[in-house]
């Protein structure tokens, strides 16, 4: 009962991974397809971005904190924590760049974007790895505890 928590956050990055997936299948296509398009209307590219950073604000950056602060604590592979942590902090920046090239050059905004889904799919694949492992050695406790954890980072989210 107590691993359904490690089983939420696969599924979390399951449903990032699939919606990630799909917005790099349509970009690659749309690019490949139909280029004129981007080149007259930026609101189609504008448009996937902000699907892109509407998941990043509602999502994503509060999972990396739950994971920071709650799961990769109890990691016994704490190089491979520190290696997850750098791409939390990549991905954040290249979300504010995003951000920037997003008002002021969508095209380049898309090579960004398609950056970040690269390392967020490698990322996720790493994160999979250690909650995997991580199911087989915590214990009852510890489980508990870091579930109690990441509840306190999600409600303390809400009430701001």
């Amino acid at each position: 009962m107590s691993r359904k928590f490690l089983k939420e956050v696969l599924k979390s990055h399951d449903r990032i991974f699939s919606v990630i997936q799909g917005l790099e299948a349509d970009l690659l296509t749309m690019l490949r397809d139909v280029s004129e398009i981007y080149n007259k209307e930026m609101s189609v590219i504008r448009h996937h971005l902000d699907i892109f950073l509407r998941i990043y604000e509602e999502e994503l950056s509060l999972h990396f904190k739950s994971e920071e602060e709650a799961i990769f604590p109890y990691a016994k592979d704490q190089n491979l924590v520190g290696d997850l942590i750098k791409e939390h902090i990549v991905i954040s920046d290249k979300i504010r760049e995003l951000k920037k090239k997003r008002e002021a050059d969508p095209r380049e905004a898309i090579d960004i974007l398609k950056n970040i889904i690269d390392i967020l799919k490698q990322h996720i694949l790493k994160e999979n790895t250690l909650y995997n492992e991580m199911s087989e050695y915590l214990t009852i406790k510890e489980m508990n505890e870091i579930r109690d954890r990441i509840k306190k980072i999600y409600s303390e989210d809400d009430a701001s």
